[in-house]
């Protein structure tokens, strides 16, 4: 069932989500204010592409969405624009969760799951750094295992975060 929106309703929601994209539970907490019926499930989130391709692929739909959020008139477009982008973000995070190491994952890091992810940076760090796919699972290990003090690069940060929100679901 819809809910009916006020027009100023409808745009604190979308300024919402034209800022920062947020957490997934509260793209979902958004969804479920407008469309109580909806029950979310996840979708099947093959991993065939390379995390480059993917990122690519996340910042093209993103735009769209953003797109399409920005130009919602009406709640049940808003409703499936918002439906979009919480699967969109669910392919990046389960992508970013299948790098991590299963022994470093112990860790206690101050990383916050509330923090967005930085995808084009994400991207301009693994071109600048020239790691390869076949080559990010050992980068991780490397810098989670280093003594070096410091903030983790944002390969790091990107995959810790993305692996807490998959093991807080």
């Amino acid at each position: 069932m819809i809910a009916s929106l006020s027009e100023e309703q409808l745009f604190d929601i979308k300024q919402k989500f034209l800022r920062t994209i947020p957490h997934p539970k509260l793209i979902l907490k958004q969804i479920l204010r407008i469309d109580k019926s909806f029950e979310f499930k996840h979708g099947d989130y093959s991993h065939s592409k390379t995390l480059s391709d993917e990122l690519n692929e996340y910042e093209s739909d993103l735009l769209r969405l953003k797109l399409d959020i920005s130009n919602a008139k009406e709640a049940s477009a808003l409703s499936n624009s918002l439906k979009n982008l919480l699967q969109l973000q669910y392919q990046l995070i389960y992508k970013l969760s299948s790098y991590a190491p299963i022994s470093e994952l112990d860790q206690e890091t101050d990383i916050k799951m509330s923090d967005p992810f930085e995808t084009y940076e994400l991207f301009k760090f693994l071109k600048a750094n020239d790691i390869t796919e076949s080559e990010i699972k050992n980068y991780l290990c490397k810098e989670l295992k280093s003594e070096i003090e410091g903030p983790f690069s944002i390969l790091v940060t990107s995959v810790l975060r993305a692996k807490k929100i998959t093991a807080n679901e």
